[in-house]
């Protein structure tokens, strides 16, 4: 549902410039193979698996094993190729919810000029009991809310839908009007001082390497001796402080406060559960949590565990838009991202003059259920669409529809 003022027609509007620094989506050759590098060598001084953090297949196979041939690929290398890729995007993605703290989560379209960012109704938010018809006089910018998560149900919400607290909302908007939104809600966002990350693995080190040049102070907390020694090799620039993260007498003289991030990463879910749910009491408001299953998510939608990464399902979903951008029929995907824990998947479309219903207002449209069109890029303007909003070929739309019913050509989406 639009926050826009239901009497204003759309108009192509001049697109703000984003003033956003954007984190990179992936490394130059040279600089990857140095991350590979110096990856290889923290693993080769370990002499046993990590205890605090998931190690990959490949450091529990003994040595003269790992390059063993399995039909024609070697095994070994492929999979610490593969960890080291999950690894590096999970540090990618905790790096930027830092530099831009407020919202949960981020997902970036149309080359970065759109976003779909996720938020949580609290009991103070002047979201609270509000109907979203009444959005605009609250936000007073143009946004759009495609997707309400409550209670582990992901729900299309209609112009009468009514907030309650703990609902999670997906909103689709440019990056200017998301710093408007932040601010009318009064979400102050301070500039992170102090990162300090609880558990000394590899994303640890990923993470503690994109912060060296222009980012905050990076803390790291690891109660293993050794391979807090190694770590102080690998990181000449942060902070390496051997204890254990779970001690609450380490926390009470951390003297944490609203400038400080916290990042729980260590190798057991439970003890990153509890380090997230301390911090947040002690007043500490941007809190990262990384978890290797989130199939509960009932009980995570009820508890304040700030940004939750799950490592495995960021590769899995980039996985899937890969496959799904790879289709060549005409009006097919050009990318994927999937939202709402799973439950949502927002898709990427070039409008072809194959296309159905060009040039026809979105208000005349019929789309099928709980599919809704979310935006439009029209002659490199962005367009926060309401009822009277139409597409032409040449458009790039984005498409917020059910993860059950994977849409694979534009054409799809229509009754």
């Amino acid at each position: 549902y639009h926050a826009e003022n239901p009497q204003q027609r759309d108009s192509p509007q001049d697109v703000p410039p984003v003033g956003e620094a954007r984190a990179p989506a992936c490394k130059p050759p040279a600089e990857r193979e140095g991350h590979r590098r110096a990856a290889h060598e923290y693993e080769q001084r370990h002499d046993r698996v990590p205890e605090r953090e998931a190690a990959p297949v490949v450091a529990e196979l003994p040595h003269d094993a790992r390059g063993e041939r399995v039909g024609g690929v070697e095994c070994g290398e492929e999979r610490a190729d593969d960890d080291q890729e999950q690894h590096v995007q999970a540090a990618q993605e905790i790096e930027r919810l830092i530099r831009y703290p407020g919202f949960l989560k981020r997902e970036k379209f149309v080359h970065g000029r759109v976003e779909i960012v996720e938020l949580r109704v609290t009991a103070g938010s002047p979201l609270n009991n509000l109907q979203l018809m009444q959005l605009h006089s609250v936000a007073k910018c143009k946004i759009l809310v495609c997707t309400v998560l409550r209670n582990g149900e992901a729900i299309t919400p209609r112009g009468d839908f009514l907030l309650q607290e703990g609902d999670r909302l997906f909103v689709t908007a440019t990056t200017s009007e998301l710093a408007v939104l932040l601010k009318n809600l009064g979400v102050i966002t301070h500039r992170v001082k102090r990162v300090i990350i609880c558990g000394g693995g590899r994303i640890t080190y990923y993470l503690a390497q994109m912060f060296e040049k222009n980012g905050p102070e990076v803390q790291v907390v690891e109660r293993d001796r050794a391979k807090c020694e190694q770590l102080a090799e690998l990181l000449p620039h942060a902070s390496i402080v051997c204890a254990d993260a779970s001690d609450q007498t380490f926390w009470e003289g951390e003297r944490l406060n609203s400038n400080d991030a916290v990042v729980a990463m260590t190798g057991l879910d439970e003890l990153n559960m509890i380090i997230s749910l301390y911090v947040k009491s002690c007043g500490v408001d941007q809190v990262i949590t990384k978890l290797s299953r989130t199939e509960s998510s009932v009980i995570l939608d009820n508890l304040s565990f700030g940004s939750v990464i799950c490592p495995k399902e960021l590769c899995s979903n980039t996985i899937v838009g890969y496959v799904r951008g790879m289709n060549n029929q005409t009006g097919a995907s050009i990318a994927v991202h999937r939202i709402a824990d799973g439950k949502s998947e927002a898709t990427e479309f070039h409008v072809t003059k194959d296309t159905q219903n060009c040039g026809v207002p979105l208000k005349d449209v019929k789309l099928k259920k709980n599919v809704l069109i979310a935006c439009i890029l029209h002659l490199s303007q962005i367009v926060i669409p309401n009822g009277n909003s139409c597409f032409y070929p040449g458009d790039t739309v984005i498409v917020v529809s059910d993860a059950e019913r994977a849409i694979s050509r534009l054409n799809d989406i229509f009754e």
